[in-house]
């Protein structure tokens, strides 16, 4: 299938958590294990993601699979909830991020230590 980069933006928004997550993983050529064993998560817990049986906690569980895939977290978002409507600073997207985990989600977010 050859997507335009518009299409695959669709596409992206389109398409579940669990699936954003095995197309990354297939993307970077990964087994469930590999991901585990790279991220530091069970490959249980990969494998649940992947088939729509649970989904992060937390919001720190998904800031660490940004950093690991090297995505925004606007990835993660539905389309509606970022790009329509007009959030683009970093301040603005975490927050427009942080509120759709812990409304839509029922995701936490644990205030790091200082």
């Amino acid at each position: 299938m050859n997507l335009s980069d518009d299409e695959l933006m669709h596409f992206i928004h389109t398409i579940s958590f669990g699936q954003k997550i095995r197309f990354l993983r297939q993307r970077n050529h990964l087994s469930r294990s590999e991901l585990a064993d790279r991220t530091g998560f069970t490959r249980r817990t990969v494998f649940n993601w992947e088939n729509e049986r649970t989904k992060p906690k937390t919001i720190e569980t998904l800031e660490r699979l940004c950093r690991f895939f090297h995505v925004d977290f606007a990835f993660f978002l539905p389309d509606s909830t970022c790009y329509t409507t007009g959030v683009r600073s970093d301040t603005e997207l975490w927050q427009s991020f942080k509120d759709y985990c812990e409304d839509a989600l029922g995701m936490t977010y644990k205030k790091r230590p200082k």
